[in-house]
């Protein structure tokens, strides 16, 4: 819950006398909204055999007052009863509902079904997105996401990037709530998402779709603490083996005064490989950069899914072919 200091209660309350309520449902910051109640609601709800959505979503949102607090418990539930699977090719919405499974589509049209019962606009968009290596070099749309109108503006949004983790090596799917991507800044969805329809990226400039489609592939971790890639290179590309890889960062954030955290440089997915990481500031512009290295070793010979890593967290990954 956010509080307000006493100077800005001071300059509300003046403003109330003079003017009359001046705040709007629009003024909300819905990114940093308390949605503890919503969050509770769904997570509560009951575990009955549903047989379409109509059976409960206005119960699962009679409580709720706001467009954000709907819309977050609608975007909660589906995260927490709906599990990825191949095994639920449908799109329909009921369909997730009965089987408690779904793909993306599946997933995005339960959402944008819910959503329109209750008077939230909500549209299920399709393109391109990147989460791992192996999405790289689909040339058909490969996913699925929505936009949903709330107060009256038009937010982007991924419930299933929101509800799990799917292991393709394993085939397992993992739940876990993950609210990076519940109603995401546009500039940091669209690092990871390219849909077909240029206007729903709710960016002023558009975006290259080749550049989108070969370049590293972004994860939340560089927008958690603030590490950009610098180089310019592509999501794959060749290296000898016999020579290290050299990568150069931005750290847009100075985590805990002068102590920064580890550079960790993961291979396929477990292999944690060895790696010497530099962190300089900069005399002129004051920021701090870092460069990274690694590789060198007979042992990197062939296709390799490399993964850098800044506090633990994935910044950005690669697909390094070392001949």
């Amino acid at each position: 819950m956010r509080f307000l200091s006493h100077s800005q209660i001071m300059f509300l309350s003046v403003g109330i006398l003079l003017f009359g309520p001046c705040i709007s449902a629009q003024d909300v910051n819905l990114r940093t909204f308390d949605y503890s109640k919503a969050d509770s609601i769904a997570i509560h709800f009951p575990k009955d055999k549903f047989k379409t959505y109509k059976d409960f979503v206005k119960t699962l949102t009679v409580q709720l007052n706001t467009d954000q607090e709907k819309f977050r418990a609608i975007y909660r539930w589906i995260a927490e009863n709906i599990s990825y699977s191949y095994s639920n090719m449908s799109i329909g919405a009921d369909k997730a509902v009965t089987k408690k499974k779904a793909v993306c589509a599946g997933y995005s049209n339960l959402l944008m079904e819910m959503c329109n019962s209750v008077g939230l606009g909500c549209n299920m968009i399709t393109g391109w997105a990147k989460n791992d290596q192996s999405c790289l070099g689909d040339k058909e749309p490969n996913h699925a996401w929505n936009e949903v109108k709330l107060n009256g503006k038009w937010y982007l949004t991924d419930v299933t990037w929101g509800s799990g983790v799917y292991d393709k090596k394993k085939r397992k799917y993992y739940k876990q709530f993950d609210t990076a991507y519940f109603l995401p800044t546009p500039e940091f969805f669209a690092m990871q998402h390219y849909p077909m329809d240029q206007t729903k990226t709710m960016l002023a400039n558009k975006v290259n779709k080749s550049k989108f489609l070969n370049s590293y592939i972004w994860y939340e971790g560089s927008a958690k603490y603030g590490v950009k890639p610098l180089n310019e290179r592509k999501a794959t590309f060749s290296h000898k083996f016999n020579k290290e890889v050299t990568l150069k960062f931005q750290l847009d954030k100075q985590e805990h005064g002068n102590i920064f955290y580890n550079f960790d440089i993961i291979m396929d997915g477990d292999g944690l490989m060895d790696n010497e990481s530099e962190i300089t500031k900069d005399k002129k512009d004051g920021k701090y950069y870092a460069t990274v290295t690694f590789g060198g070793t007979k042992g990197c010979r062939g296709i390799h899914c490399i993964d850098i890593c800044y506090g633990g967290a994935p910044v950005c990954g690669y697909l390094i072919n070392f001949h």
